[in-house]
C-alpha cells in the first residue's frame, strides 16, 4: 500500500471512526461466514462447522480488536500520545509565549 493511501486511510479511521468501525464489523463477519459456509461444504453440520471455523480462526472479537490496532493513526489517538507526544500544543492558542526560565 502506498504511503498516500496508507496517510488517507489514517486521516479517515481519526475523523470518522464509527463508520470505520462498523465496515471493520462487516468485513469480520463476512470472513468468519464464508469460512463457515466453505465448511458447511464439508458435509459438516452448522454446530461443528462453527466449532471447527472458532479452531482454526480464532474469536472474531479477538481478530476485530488486533486489526482495529494495526495503522499509524492507532499511535496518534492513543492516551500516551495526548499526554507526552505534545508537550507544546497549547502554545498555538496562547496570546504570547509563556515566561522564559532566564
Amino acid at each position: 500500500m502506498s504511503l498516500w493511501r496508507q496517510f488517507a486511510r489514517g486521516l479517515r479511521a481519526l475523523t470518522r471512526r464509527s463508520t470505520v468501525d462498523r465496515e471493520l464489523d462487516d468485513e469480520v463477519r463476512d470472513y468468519f461466514e464464508r469460512a463457515r459456509a466453505d465448511l458447511d461444504l464439508e458435509r459438516l453440520s452448522p454446530r461443528e462447522a462453527a466449532r471447527v471455523e472458532r479452531l482454526r480462526l480464532g474469536d472474531p472479537d479477538k481478530a476485530r480488536e488486533e486489526l482495529r490496532s494495526y495503522g499509524w493513526e492507532n499511535v496518534v489517538s492513543s492516551p500516551r500520545w495526548a499526554t507526552c507526544g505534545w508537550p507544546c500544543a497549547g502554545w498555538r492558542t496562547a496570546r504570547a509565549l509563556p515566561p522564559s526560565a532566564s
